[in-house]
């Protein structure tokens, strides 16, 4: 494991969120309709490569309440914690060839691979580097569905960034954006 790169740190992030999501989906009615899978999906992906398949268990977050059930059959959420110099978005557009493709690609790739064998229609990294807020990063097919619901950003909103065909923004912003009455049927 990497310096500062604890277990304990990432399964605290994974619980932070799940509460925020939770609170997102839920219109701040219920901080618990989101939880950590087992083993962060771990189990399901030992359990899959004997061929079975294990209900609600792929990526970092499920549901504990049915309500819940529309958005993680729907989202592989990836949820990742510190990295704090490995994450630079530049490496992606200055990286020379044939070099290790920059640390968010290879998430981005492992969790559309989780997407695709799980079955899910897209994917959710939440990241959050010490000592900053979280963000998201999700596909721009997504985003279009949710705007399709919810309208398009408004222009004052600088903290987007496209790339490689995803959007990342502060997560709070996509709360604020992807108002759950009217994001609900993008799921």
């Amino acid at each position: 494991m990497r310096k500062g790169g604890s277990k304990p740190k990432g399964s605290a992030a994974e619980r932070e969120v799940a509460k925020l999501l939770s609170l997102w989906w839920s219109e701040n009615k219920d901080d618990s309709v989101f939880y950590l899978t087992a083993g962060s999906g771990a189990r399901q992906t030992s359990r899959r490569k004997c061929g079975i398949d294990t209900h609600n268990s792929a990526g970092d977050i499920g549901y504990l309440d049915v309500s819940g059930k529309p958005l993680i059959d729907a989202v592989l959420f990836e949820i990742k914690r510190g990295y704090n110099k490995e994450i630079d978005v530049l490496t992606i557009a200055d990286a020379k060839a044939g070099r290790k493709p920059n640390i968010l690609l290879q998430w981005i790739d492992k969790a559309e691979q989780e997407c695709e064998e799980n079955k899910r229609d897209h994917i959710m990294l939440i990241m959050r580097r010490d000592y900053k807020e979280y963000v998201i990063i999700l596909p721009l097919a997504l985003e279009d569905k949710i705007a399709q619901e919810v309208g398009f950003f408004y222009t004052g909103l600088q903290t987007i960034v496209m790339m490689n065909e995803y959007v990342i923004m502060p997560l709070e912003v996509f709360f604020k954006w992807a108002e759950i009455k009217k994001a609900k049927n993008a799921f």
